[in-house]
């Protein structure tokens, strides 16, 4: 069998914010949706979209594929999922390149690939070209796309201010968590990881995420020297912490799985992981 592709870092992520609301993602790229179903994206042994939706009230599919670096392929790969797609679910397939950053964009990205034999056009979505306005809809499930449109450095914290009233308001704090938690990995694209920390260290206090200052001088010490044990116990303890009010308090496998790691990275790695999965055991297995 064929070695399917290794997930990209932010992967997991885009998928939590798309799942979260595919039909405002649908309308932010121009589509009238009301009412879409969930596809399979495993369209063949090798072809795997990233994420196939039906809309109902047109009968049409739209597959959406995030990118965060510059991919000449992809226009390709759009060209095979639309094929294999509507050759699967007997019905047309809107592809869509929803390019994260700057970084993403290259020539493939024009929104036609053709050659002697093929002509074939699809959309292309570049969020620093967007408003961040966009994202500010009646349920804002898009939001923590918004430090990624046209925002400068200098905006983003009254963007975050903005966004934190938004979210609030709109959401009840599981969902604000899960909103943060993807904010915080996406904004990693753009900004420096100590910028976002600081500007999101009062959101997560106040969300109970332990992410503290002194929880991130312990994840950014993991990659120092002479790393101190107790700093290293102390990551553990809080890593239990977020992760029981997850999932719920770890049996005593888990705990033990927990205990024999030592490498900071690890430990800062699963931390990040937290509201991207949906179990302890989905967690250390990553």
């Amino acid at each position: 069998m064929a070695k399917r592709a290794t997930p990209r870092p932010f992967d997991a992520t885009v998928k939590s914010v798309i799942d979260l609301d595919p039909v405002a993602l649908a309308r932010l790229a121009g589509w009238n949706a009301s009412r879409l179903t969930v596809l399979n994206s495993d369209l063949a042994t090798k072809l795997a979209a990233d994420r196939l939706f039906r809309l109902e009230d047109q009968n049409r599919i739209l597959d959406f594929e995030a990118q965060a670096q510059p991919d000449p392929s992809l226009p390709k790969r759009l060209l095979a999922y639309t094929a294999v797609g509507e050759l699967k679910y007997d019905l047309p397939v809107a592809g869509i390149a929803l390019l994260l950053c700057k970084e993403a964009d290259c020539p493939a990205m024009s929104g036609l690939y053709q050659t002697d034999t093929v002509r074939f056009a699809f959309q292309v979505i570049r969020l620093w070209e967007l408003s961040p306005d966009v994202f500010f809809t009646p349920k804002p499930t898009l939001l923590p796309l918004a430090p990624l449109s046209g925002v400068s450095e200098a905006e983003l914290p009254s963007l975050i201010q903005r966004m934190t009233r938004a979210i609030s308001a709109a959401f009840e704090p599981s969902i604000q968590r899960r909103l943060w938690a993807n904010a915080h990995v996406l904004m990693g694209l753009r900004f420096k990881t100590d910028l976002t920390d600081t500007l999101l260290d009062g959101v997560f206090q106040m969300l109970d995420l332990s992410t503290s200052t002194t929880y991130q001088q312990i994840l950014a010490r993991g990659t120092a020297k002479g790393i101190a044990i107790g700093e290293i116990k102390e990551a553990r303890r809080l890593l239990v912490l977020v992760g029981s009010k997850r999932f719920g308090e770890p049996d005593a496998r888990t705990r033990r799985a927990i205990g024999r790691i030592d490498a900071p990275q690890r430990l800062e790695a699963l931390a990040t992981r937290i509201f991207e999965v949906e179990s302890w055991r989905e967690l250390l297995a990553g």
